[in-house]
């Protein structure tokens, strides 16, 4: 869970999350392999800000069915001149967003 942002938990608390994913699991089955579809980095600059955020779309595969997984990272850069020095302080990357859609099986 380290690998979570607070913002990831807006809409389900993280002990939601915990208690909803191995009903999820159970569905899915164990992990068997994953393939990027989609990887994609953008860049926003506001003042002394910088906000790098990736989005990244997998399928995967598991025993029993497969998922489409969507991951969105967030990092933050921050620029600041205090007593005549520069600081640049960099996050590290966050995830603020895991989406699980189940692929439907072929007869459904």
């Amino acid at each position: 869970m380290a690998e979570y942002s607070p913002l990831a938990f807006q809409e389900m608390t993280a002990e939601q999350w915990v208690e909803r994913w191995p009903k999820i699991a159970a569905k899915l089955g164990t992990y068997v392999s994953h393939a990027p579809k989609l990887f994609r980095v953008t860049r926003s600059k506001s003042g002394t800000r910088t906000r790098t955020t990736v989005v990244i779309i997998c399928q995967v595969t598991y025993s029993k069915r497969s998922a489409k997984e969507t991951f969105t990272l967030v990092r933050q850069e921050t620029y600041t001149l205090a007593r005549g020095e520069l600081t640049h302080v960099i996050s590290d990357f966050k995830i603020v967003d895991h989406n699980v859609s189940l692929i439907e099986r072929p007869g459904r």
